[in-house]
Formats: structure tokens, sequence, C-alpha cells
């Protein structure tokens, strides 16, 4: 009865490293001027700048969160597994079932935790003012982001509610590689 827990402890791991891939390509980002003027004090909240547009030059990073979330994932997918160990043994609930709800649960605790994180951290993207005489404006099509306008800029895909997107996403895989472990048992 030991496999059930490393089933949703790797799991949790592998999920939470596509959340650590959400968090880079997916998650809105705040943009920081890389090259503030000199005249600003630490007390200014804002300045106006001119420049013919903005450069990408660093950003986002993968670190902490190619670690945190993954590690997190782990320990969320350990902790389910051990509670469904101790809810079967105690025939409180069918192991079929409750390798799915373990799973399902896994899913949604890592996906929200990934939230959490992504809304408490948001990526950083350093950007900088450039002046080119050469540069020539061109229109800035319909329904743009503030991402499309930043020059070099790692790609990002606009999805809406990040919170709900991670924890349903992950609760639909989670019920998924349960129902795929439970049919594979019954095969064995």
């Amino acid at each position: 009865m030991r496999r059930p827990p490393a089933a949703p402890a790797l799991f949790g791991l592998v999920l939470g490293l596509s959340t650590a891939l959400g968090h880079h390509y997916v998650v809105p980002r705040i943009y920081v001027d890389a090259e503030p003027p000199p005249h600003m004090s630490p007390t200014d909240v804002g300045y106006i700048s001119v420049s013919d547009y903005l450069r990408h030059v660093d950003g986002p990073t993968w670190w902490p969160t190619v670690l945190v979330l993954p590690l997190l994932g782990a320990l969320i997918g350990v902790a389910c597994g051990l509670t469904y160990n101790y809810v079967s043994r105690r025939h409180l609930v069918g192991r079929a079932i409750g390798i799915v709800v373990a799973m399902t649960v896994t899913g949604a605790a890592v996906g929200a935790a990934g939230a959490i994180v992504s809304t408490v951290h948001p990526p950083v993207v350093h950007i900088v003012g450039v002046t080119d005489s050469s540069f020539a404006v061109a229109p800035t099509p319909d329904g743009a982001s503030f991402d499309d306008t930043v020059v070099d800029n790692v790609p990002r895909l606009d999805v809406d509610a990040i919170a709900v997107g991670y924890t349903v996403t992950g609760a639909l895989l989670g019920a998924l590689v349960g129902v795929a472990l439970v049919n594979r048992r019954r095969q064995d």
C-alpha cells in the first residue's frame, strides 16, 4: 500500500513544474524600467519618459519558481497520498474512488498554490526606452496588449482568470490521471 502516496507526489511534482512554466509564459507581468533617469529620488512615485520604443532587457526569471512550485506540488501530493492511505485503510471510501479523489484534490491544490504564488510574486520584466532616429512608427493593432508593444519580449499567452484556470485545469488533469491509474490497476 506504499504506491498510492507516490502517485500523487509524482503528479504534484510534474504539475508544479508545469505551473512554473505557466508562471513564466502565462501570468501577467510587471514591467520595470532597467535604466531610470539619474535624477530620480527614492521618494518619487513616477516620471515621464519619451522614447521611440521599449526593448526587453531581462526577465522573467525562472528562479525561484522552477524550484519552489515543483517542491510545493510534491509536498501537496504527499499530503493527499497519505490522506488517501489513511481513508482507504479505514474503509471510509473505495480504493478506486479514493485514488481519483486524491489525484483530483492534488491537482486542484497544486493549481491553487501556483495561482497564489503567481499572484503574490508575479513575473518581473526589465525594459528600457530606446531612442532611434531610424525608427518608423507602426500602428498598434487593435486588441494589442502592452506585452505586444515591447520589442524582443518573451512571448506570453493571454489567459483570463489565472486562479480559476490553474485550479480547474489541475483538478481536471488530476481526475484524468486518477481514472487512468484505476484503469491500469484493473488491467493488471
